[in-house]
């Protein structure tokens, strides 16, 4: 599997080929110099990144509205265009792959969830502009666990929020607030092995259970050890096999990693 570290606002990406070829995505272009080698690249607003069962990534850039995989890195990405109707973008934001490889992409500003299948068709759509159930306020990243449920998260309504394999709200958990389980402006989203839900919120993580109850939490404000620095710029999370904890400091400028208890 390849490893991407996904960085906003035009800033340059790290990440791993595994073969060296030169082409373009995008805004900038990419060149790997040999096997494995590092190669960095510059796109703007670039929105997160996703792994198919078969080992492929998916990343998402959000001022162009495409999306591009390492397993056609030698064949082209799909891509959208700007606007608001069927397989078109408004700062797409977020990029989840269920377990028969469709796309899943949080459409931010049309406040919906796009599926496509794995060659990039649009396929369905769900979610409008509100506050209601299944409705959406700024959307922001999305995961989906292991029985195909999709959780996402609706970062200007501060909560997150469950549907099924088809788009059908279920449920929902946070409220506005700094106190354990509420959110304020949460952004990034994933589950360990045991189906416990991760939510990277305002300088902190929470943790979840399956059910939405919250269970515990780590970090705060700085730039310390185990410390974040969020802005508007946005942030992910993302946990490992092993159940490793790795989170995007955004405005400290780094990638740091924590074990499963949270533990820097």
């Amino acid at each position: 599997a390849f490893l991407f570290f996904s960085l906003m606002a035009n800033s340059p990406i790290q990440l791993l080929f595994a073969a060296a070829p030169t082409l373009t995505i995008g805004g900038g272009s990419v060149t790997a110099y040999k096997t494995y080698a590092q190669a960095s690249f510059t796109l703007q607003n670039d929105g997160g990144s996703a792994i198919t069962s078969y080992g492929a990534e998916y990343g998402l850039t959000n001022s162009y509205g495409q999306t591009y995989s390492e397993d056609t890195f030698y064949s082209g990405y799909f891509t959208g265009s700007v606007g608001s109707g069927d397989g078109q973008f408004n700062n797409p934001s977020g990029i989840a792959v269920d377990s028969s490889d469709n796309i899943y992409v949080v459409d931010t500003n049309n406040d919906r969830v796009q599926k496509f299948n794995s060659a990039g068709v649009y396929q369905s759509q769900f979610g409008t502009a509100g506050s209601g159930d299944g409705q959406f306020n700024n959307p922001s990243g999305i995961g989906i666990d292991s029985i195909g449920n999709i959780f996402v998260v609706d970062e200007g309504n501060h909560r997150v929020q469950k549907f099924n394999s088809a788009g059908v709200y279920q449920s929902q958990f946070g409220t506005f607030g700094i106190g354990d389980g509420q959110f304020n402006a949460p952004t990034g989203i994933d589950f360990d092995s045991l189906g416990n839900i991760f939510v990277l919120d305002h300088h902190r993580v929470q943790k979840f259970n399956s059910a939405g109850v919250y269970q515990s939490k780590f970090g705060t404000t700085g730039s310390g050890d185990g410390q974040f620095s969020f802005s508007s710029n946005g942030s992910g999370i993302a946990i490992d096999s092993q159940d490793n904890i790795y989170v995007a400091d955004t405005d400290n400028s780094r990638v740091q990693k924590f074990n499963s208890a949270g533990v820097y």
